[in-house]
């Protein structure tokens, strides 16, 4: 590890916590609050320690401060023990289910950090389904997104309008939205293989790097 790193991993906060959208949301930090910050989002019942400790360094040492934060019902995070078991056989097929929050949720919590934090614009990264997360987040706030990196994306539907969303379309949707400034580059990746390594993190992302400035 470089001497930079090094520093960056000794500015490392330690887990946090804050109350938003009704939930307690768990988050650390790397690095200096001075620089640009970014925002991990991880997949669907993942802890924030799958954003390792070297790679949020490595992040950190290359002048980024990062955070990285349980999603509600994951790791240290507000657990909904109380809520009713969604009807997986009826939501796989896309039928009307029952289901006690929904990503639209879970993007409240992520902005509600992010103001926390008094955040007002990141690089936004996520990963499987906080690649949805990431997707949404932009759509309904794109003056908050710096950048959008997607990693293992899967494409997922929204209701209004009722269309499959992918990265195009949230390209689409920030152009009518006239807060798309420059697509600086896209790279699709099709890996054959995933671990969880700080080298497979970059192969597997999709950078769509949006500039809003």
């Amino acid at each position: 590890m470089e001497k930079k790193e090094k520093e960056a991993a000794l500015r490392r906060t330690g887990e946090r916590r804050v109350h938003t959208n009704g939930v307690e949301i768990a988050y650390e930090t790397f690095g200096d609050r001075g620089d640009p910050p970014v925002l991990l989002i991880m997949g669907l019942s993942t802890q924030m320690i799958m954003w390792e400790d070297e790679f949020c360094q490595r992040l950190a040492g290359r002048g980024f401060f990062v955070i990285r934060f349980d999603n509600r019902d994951v790791g240290m995070s507000t657990k909904l023990d109380m809520s009713a078991v969604p009807d997986f056989n009826a939501i796989f097929p896309g039928r009307p289910a029952g289901v006690p929050y929904t990503l639209h949720d879970m993007t409240y919590d992520t902005l509600g950090l992010m103001d926390s934090l008094d955040i007002s614009r990141a690089h936004i990264v996520g990963a499987s389904m906080g690649g949805m997360i990431a997707q949404l987040l932009a759509l309904k706030n794109p003056l908050r997104v710096h950048t959008l990196t997607l990693i293992m994306l899967s494409l997922i539907h929204i209701s209004e309008p009722t269309r499959l969303l992918s990265i195009s379309y949230a390209v689409f949707c920030l152009k009518k939205k006239n807060t798309l400034r420059q697509v600086t580059s896209v790279e699709l990746y099709q890996p054959t293989t995933m671990t969880h390594t700080c080298i497979s993190y970059t192969i597997l992302a999709t950078h769509l790097h949006i500039d809003t400035t």
